[in-house]
């Protein structure tokens, strides 16, 4: 189900023009979150997935590289996105990419791919970190937001 954000952005992005700073910025926190501090803060604190724990003898239901498990990062990148969305004023776009995001997460845990509290971990980081990203918005969409604009009206133009 995490694919459907890409989409979702995509077809935001194409919606209004006004829309397309709000894809952009919650695109970059979602990825930010994803991609940067999560494994910054596994670094710090590893621990291992509930299916590769000795502790605990589960049954891997899917295959998942034994990696880090704590935080989430599906949750923090879902609870990024939902609280831009909110931040910026879509108020119905954020329950509903709150609501997959709550179906991505629990499946997360069912499947024995995180404990509950990397969930709850990630969800607070994204939605913290969403909010730094919205408080400093003049400086990330003059010097980030706007020339990522215009590279994509350059790719779509040709």
């Amino acid at each position: 189900m995490i694919y459907i954000f890409p989409f979702l952005f995509i077809i935001g992005y194409f919606w209004s023009q006004e829309s397309k700073k709000v894809m952009v910025m919650s695109a970059l926190s979602g990825v930010f979150c994803w991609q940067v501090v999560s494994k910054l803060v596994s670094i710090f604190y590893f621990r291992a997935r509930p299916s590769a724990s000795e502790l605990i003898d589960l049954k891997e239901i899917i295959f998942h590289r034994p990696d880090y498990s704590f935080p989430s990062d599906h949750a923090m990148f879902v609870a990024s996105v939902a609280t831009m969305f909110w931040l910026y004023g879509y108020k119905k776009l954020s329950y509903w990419t709150g609501g997959i995001g709550i179906l991505i997460v629990i499946m997360r845990v069912v499947v024995a791919v995180h404990y509950p509290l990397d969930i709850v971990a990630g969800l607070i980081l994204g939605s913290l970190i969403s909010w730094a990203l919205f408080k400093n918005r003049c400086f990330m969409e003059k010097y980030i937001v706007i020339p990522i604009e215009k590279i994509i009206f350059r790719l779509i133009k040709h």
